[in-house]
């Protein structure tokens, strides 16, 4: 982009950061961050060399990262780099200091952009520069990588830029220098581990295969032997010194990640960690080669054995749906948080059973999703993690894709995140790309593959799906009404109060005073006249949640007693 276009487009967000409200001025601010930056890149990288000195006590970080690049022909590239981080020198291949000039970076922006010489290199052609930065107990602003006495992390958030300007799967070698008695973790397989100068200790990792992230840790740990299912072998890092649920998630994400091989197909690698931190509040980063998670984890509404299980299952999705296939940062949170959220669900009712899972849907998804949607909200689309809204993303999210789930069942469901996988291996995808994917890939399909469709277009109605419950704020709301009831009969009618509807029945489950419980599918619009052997006591529509109904209440009935 030409130096006055530049300056054009900050002249734009200046104004329009003037107008934001305050709470939403970081939120606005991040995204714009990452918009210009996907404008401006002039560059795709494909390799980190990554050095890291930690010093855990001092509360002292300092990186150096020799990136390699591929030239789109531009004397100028454009990077992100962490608020919370000192960008102190850039250099070429040749030692020769090239300059940069921080173009923008208010106070509310978790991000720098940075404007950078780049070398003199033909389009296509590679070219190597050197980051050298730094972060320091004083340069933090934001999020404090020193999260407790004697530990660190810095998770893929801050590490994304200079990593990728854009978007994209790259290769790395990481080194990390620590004090002894340290351990350090990054993502990629450990290589070894040498004696460095100072009585420290620097821990050697290589990415077993392309990544789009990356994080590193250090702090005093105890390793756990590794807990193996399947093809997969999960360590666990302890921190000393503090309380730990990491032997029961590493157990859980082991189990988990063997439930999703069998349905989503194989990970470039079987050897994973699993770290607990002492965070502050409550954390959770997941990556291709690990979990590092910690703090109060109720901040989440993840308790007890269910939550802790939830956990490792909806990070050991993200494996797949982040690491084996990328979701691009913006626009796509609803693709990325929503699918591994059910798919946590799925791989949660496997490791706990199927009332276990429900209850903890029902408590964590269904019931704030409810809620919610009595009040005014945005589109799916519309929403991006960095918003006061984004638990609409896990949950209405989860929701969408559970409908898609019953749409498709389970082998077209299970076959359409594969192809999605697939197609996108080593590659971002937005959820527009899901989307058309989608559409595609049901088309493709023998008739009477799908569980529930209205038409003969299965494309057409796909794309209605989403443009329904992704793009659009409309509800479902379906009710029981003329309800009759027997000594031994009961009689309704499903009917649609909402503006959106899906295709088939609804499963009905009546009890009975007895304890006895009776299920049949109710069409929408039809009576349902059911013959019974005792007395009912209460019917609910829709009991396991499979649709997004703003409004329950009205899709039960229970006896009323004087």
């Amino acid at each position: 982009m030409p130096g006055r276009a530049l300056l054009a487009a900050l002249v734009f967000f200046v104004v329009i950061n003037a107008t934001l409200s305050p709470a939403a001025e970081g939120v606005s601010l991040a995204s714009i961050g990452y918009t210009m930056l996907r404008w401006l890149d002039r560059a795709e990288i494909t390799h980190h060399n990554l050095s890291v000195e930690v010093d855990p006590l001092a509360l002292s970080a300092r990186f150096a990262d020799e990136v390699t690049f591929i030239s789109r022909g531009s004397r100028h590239l454009h990077i992100l780099l962490s608020a919370d981080a000192v960008l102190e020198r850039v250099t070429d291949a040749s030692g020769e200091e090239r300059s940069f000039l921080r173009v923008l970076g208010w106070g509310g922006m978790p991000f720098v952009l940075y404007r950078v010489e780049a070398p003199e290199t033909g389009n296509g052609e590679p070219f190597v520069l050197r980051f050298e930065w730094r972060i320091s107990h004083d340069s933090v602003k934001h999020v404090n990588p020193f999260v407790a006495l004697h530990f660190f992390y810095l998770g893929h958030a801050a590490l994304w830029h200079p990593h990728s300007p854009t978007e994209e799967f790259f290769t790395a070698e990481i080194a990390v220098t620590v004090p002894q008695g340290y351990t350090a973790l990054a993502d990629g397989e450990l290589v070894s581990v040498e004696e460095a100068p100072g009585a420290r200790e620097r821990f050697h990792f290589r990415t077993a295969a392309p990544v789009g992230a990356l994080g590193v840790g250090v702090g005093r740990f105890h390793p756990l032997d590794p807990v193996t299912a399947g093809d997969f072998a999960v360590q666990g890092f302890v921190p000393r010194g503090w309380s730990a649920s990491v032997e029961q998630v590493t157990q859980y994400t082991a189990a988990a990640l063997e439930f999703f091989a069998g349905r989503l197909g194989p990970l470039p690698m079987q050897r994973f960690f699993v770290a607990e931190l002492p965070f502050a509040g409550a954390a959770s980063y997941a990556s291709l080669h690990g979990l590092v998670y910690g703090g109060e984890l109720d901040l989440f509404g993840l308790t007890g054995e269910e939550g802790l299980a939830f956990l490792a299952a909806h990070e050991a999705a993200h494996k797949w749906v982040g690491g084996v296939a990328g979701t691009r940062i913006l626009g796509s949170a609803w693709l990325s948080e929503g699918l591994a959220e059910y798919l946590g669900y799925l791989a949660l009712e496997e490791l706990l059973g199927r009332e276990k899972a429900l209850e903890l849907f029902r408590k964590r998804t269904y019931e704030p999703f409810v809620s919610r949607m009595g009040e005014k909200h945005r589109a799916l689309s519309a929403i991006e993690l960095f918003d006061d809204d984004s638990a609409v993303l896990y949950e209405k999210g989860a929701l969408v894709f559970r409908m898609l789930h019953r749409r498709l069942g389970d082998d077209a469901f299970f076959g359409l995140v594969r192809h999605f996988l697939d197609t996108y291996r080593q590659d971002f995808a937005s959820g527009t790309d899901f989307i058309r994917l989608s559409a595609e890939y049901v088309q493709g399909l023998r008739p009477g593959a799908l569980a529930y469709r209205e038409s003969g277009d299965a494309a057409a109605e796909i794309r209605s799906f989403f443009d329904q419950w992704v793009k659009g704020t409309a509800t479902l709301d379906y009710a029981l009404e003329e309800v009759a009831v027997g000594p031994k009969s009961f009689s309704a009618r499903v009917v649609s109060r909402g503006k959106l509807t899906e295709p088939g029945p609804v499963t009905l489950r009546v009890h009975l005073e007895s304890g006895e419980v009776w299920t049949a599918q109710a069409w929408l619009g039809e009576r349902i006249d059911l013959e019974l052997p005792g007395r009912p006591v209460a019917a609910y529509l829709d009991p396991e949640m499979w649709l997004a109904d703003a409004n329950p209440a009205n899709n039960r009935w229970e006896e009323t007693r004087l």
